[in-house]
């Protein structure tokens, strides 16, 4: 029988990201006329392509912003670009240059995971429709696009086109907001190549001030969790259920992730236009990136770690995530993360796993009492090794 032992997580918004106004986040916002995409103007084939640099500071700043330090060695000299931030330039790629306003995401496919990505390192990710398709709900006619995603490692000096080394692949679902284009308005254009790019305010940030509060957050998080991790001992039975305490989504937040992923999309970081979205179904709000949803949820994972310091988890596969319910400005969730250690008896080595099932819960005021509305499902699984930070940071 199982072991089953029940964890409480913070989150923690850390100070440097805090010092940056929203006046500055929304001044700095790339001056992008983004076009709404129609249902008949998507056709499959379409692609595009961003190459990104994968720089120290990008990494820090993306486990401040999700709290998702389960990939930094123990004294901060060595880092790699998790599943997660990979899934956060496709969100980019996808939601502004292949796409465009009007779209949002439904369904995020399994994500395979096959090589590590360091600091330094060039990767072009793609994104490619490859189905279109309509259904009826609830008596009206819905529009739905399929994406198929691939994350490649590359040379400064490789060309597209030539030979790369695959590092991850998924997918996703999109619902299309508009079926048929006005005559009076452009149709979308699709930028085929393009280059992430970090914006002056966040590359002018010393670095020495983000690994301070990178120190902060494990600090922070280890106090909150130090009755456990004095009392849990590694055991391949046990079951770990780690639960958040309540986040709150922000605009300062959302606007962030949008600057480290390039998804500037409306429907995330224009309130002029989330005030012309359907109130049923988002209230006139802007909406949080899917991609900073499942960065949040590993961030939950993260106490793992601290549990377990001498352990090292590199993330595999990312489960099927259904995005049920959009998260809006304001919103409040909680997360809930379902641990369990496995072996694969079909391995020689007798290979050790993290697996974990993650529900994103909304909380709602009905009939004067607070409920827990499910608004994500997901899950992930990590390869553990055991070897120590020496050995895992050798890894390719």
């Amino acid at each position: 029988m199982r072991n089953v032992i029940k964890i409480k997580s913070d989150y923690y918004f850390p100070a440097v990201l805090d010092n940056i106004s929203e006046q500055t986040l929304r001044n700095n916002l790339l001056n992008l006329e983004l076009e709404p995409v129609y249902w008949d103007d998507i056709e499959i084939g379409n692609k595009s392509t961003m190459k990104i640099k994968i720089s120290n500071k990008l990494i820090l700043l993306f486990i401040l912003l999700t709290n998702n330090f389960i990939l930094i060695s123990n004294n901060l000299d060595s880092m790699i670009a998790g599943g997660t931030l990979l899934l956060s330039f496709i969100s980019g790629l996808t939601g502004i240059y292949l796409l465009g306003a009007g779209i949002f995401l439904i369904e995020k496919k399994e994500a395979e995971f096959y090589h590590i990505v360091k600091e330094n390192d060039f990767i072009i990710v793609q994104s490619e429709i490859i189905k279109k398709w309509t259904e009826m709900k609830h008596n009206k006619t819905r529009y739905f696009v399929e994406i198929s995603q691939k994350i490649y490692l590359v040379n400064n000096n490789i060309k597209y086109d030539k030979k790369k080394l695959l590092v991850g692949k998924t997918g996703a679902i999109a619902s299309v907001l508009n079926k048929s284009r006005p005559d009076n308005i452009e149709k979308h254009q699709i930028k085929e190549e393009v280059h992430f790019f970090l914006p002056k305010f966040l590359e002018n940030i010393d670095i020495n001030n983000l690994k301070k509060d990178i120190k902060k957050l494990i600090d922070y998080k280890k106090r909150a969790i130090m009755e456990y991790i004095k009392s849990v001992n590694f055991n391949n039975q046990n079951v770990i259920n780690v639960e958040s305490n309540i986040i709150s989504i922000t605009s300062k937040m959302v606007l962030i992730f949008a600057y480290l992923s390039n998804d500037f999309n409306p429907l995330h970081c224009s309130e002029v236009f989330a005030s012309n979205l359907p109130s049923k179904l988002f209230n006139k709000k802007n909406i949080s990136h899917g991609a900073l949803n499942i960065g949040l949820i590993s961030g939950v994972n993260s106490i793992v770690k601290l549990l377990f310091p001498n352990y090292n988890f590199k993330l595999i596969k990312k489960k099927k995530g259904q995005f049920i319910k959009p998260l809006k400005f304001g919103d409040k969730i909680i997360i809930k993360s379902e641990m369990k250690f496995v072996r694969d008896s079909k391995d020689d080595n007798n290979s050790l796993y993290l697996e974990t099932n993650e529900d994103v819960f909304l909380l709602l005021d009905q009939e004067n009492e607070v409920k827990e509305v499910l608004a994500i499902k997901s899950g992930s699984i990590y390869q553990v090794y055991c070897e120590g930070d020496e050995v895992f940071w050798k890894i390719k």
